[in-house]
This record gives structure tokens, C-alpha cells and sequence, in this order.
């Protein structure tokens, strides 16, 4: 029976996949072969299980919150039920951000995936970003550097008549009185 299982199935063993929010699952080493699907919005608080049946059978079956239970798929050996129930399992755990909780009026919410926003919202920051910068340069005292014609430092731009002066023409670095400074101007 199981050689004749392999052979009608070709040995593919059970999958599934939550695709929009809706749990799909493909059976093909069930005893009557089945693709099944199951919006996750609706059904909350459900349980997937493995029962055994009075022919010897095991059912994956669906028991939702209300008591109903609903047959998904006969197996002939327990281990083929239980590793579809496995892979339900692992479906529903790579499933995140995939699930969405249903509205009150029963539709599923689906959650925006564009990426178009967050592009948007990354130009906008660098632009803001870029305006700073120019902002802060412009607000910000010019850069020093030296004006050997002025004989010292020398402002870029300054309207500083004493920016250029060496007091007493004293090398750069060398201190000088505040008296030597003043009578110097």
C-alpha cells in the first residue's frame, strides 16, 4: 500500500505556505491527494491536528473555536500526517507580516508593502540633510589662514580692520602686553 501511495504521488511530501494571508497547503502524499487553502483573517483561534480515525486512517483536520471540526486530509501512516502537520507549523512560523487580523466587517486588511514611501522618505531626509549642511557653512565664521602681505593672520572676508595686525610686528607666537597691543592700534 505505502509502495503504491509513493508511486501514484511520485514521493513528493506535504508543503505548505501562508501567501497573503491565506494558508496553503499541497498534499500530495495524502491517501486522497489535496491542495487546501485557508484564510488565516477568519479563523483566529484554530487548531490543526492529527486525529485517528475508526479505519485506521489519521485525519489532519481543522477544529475552529466553535467546536467544528473540519477534515482536511486522510493519511494511511501517522508519521506522513504528522510531518504535513509539521510543515503547517512551519509555515505559519516563517509567516510574519503575512498574517493580518480580520476587520470587524470581516475583510482582511492588507497591510502596504511599498517600498515607493520609504524611497521618498530617504530622498526627503537627505535633501534635509544637505540643506543643513549649507545652513551651518554659511552661519558658521569663515576659516583662518595666513596673509604673509598682511604679515600674520588674516580673516577671509573679515571686515576686521585688526584682523591682519601683528602688534609691534612681534613674530607669530610670541606674547605681547595688553598695554604694547593697545598703543600699537
Amino acid at each position: 500500500m505505502v509502495a503504491l501511495i509513493k508511486n501514484l504521488t511520485g514521493g513528493f511530501s506535504a508543503t505548505a505556505k501562508v501567501v497573503d494571508g491565506t494558508l496553503i497547503l499541497s498534499l500530495p502524499d495524502a491517501v486522497t491527494p489535496v491542495v487546501w487553502r485557508m484564510e488565516l483573517g477568519h479563523v483566529k483561534a484554530s487548531a490543526i491536528e492529527v486525529r485517528e480515525q475508526d479505519n485506521g486512517t489519521f485525519m489532519l483536520t481543522l477544529k475552529t473555536p466553535k467546536g467544528d471540526i473540519n477534515d482536511i486530509a486522510p493519511y494511511a501512516v501517522r508519521n506522513k500526517a504528522v510531518a504535513a502537520l509539521v510543515a503547517v507549523s512551519r509555515a505559519m512560523e516563517h509567516a510574519h507580516g503575512e498574517i493580518n487580523p480580520a476587520a470587524n466587517d470581516g475583510t482582511l486588511r492588507h497591510k502596504a508593502r511599498s517600498s515607493g514611501g520609504q524611497l521618498a522618505a530617504g530622498v526627503i531626509g537627505l535633501v534635509l540633510v544637505v540643506i543643513l549642511i549649507a545652513l551651518l557653512m554659511r552661519l558658521s565664521p569663515q576659516m583662518s589662514q595666513i596673509d604673509p602681505a598682511a604679515g600674520g593672520m588674516a580673516a577671509i572676508g573679515s571686515t576686521d580692520p585688526m584682523s591682519g595686525l601683528n602688534p609691534g610686528n612681534a613674530p607669530a607666537g610670541e606674547a605681547v602686553s595688553a598695554d604694547d597691543f593697545l598703543r600699537s592700534r
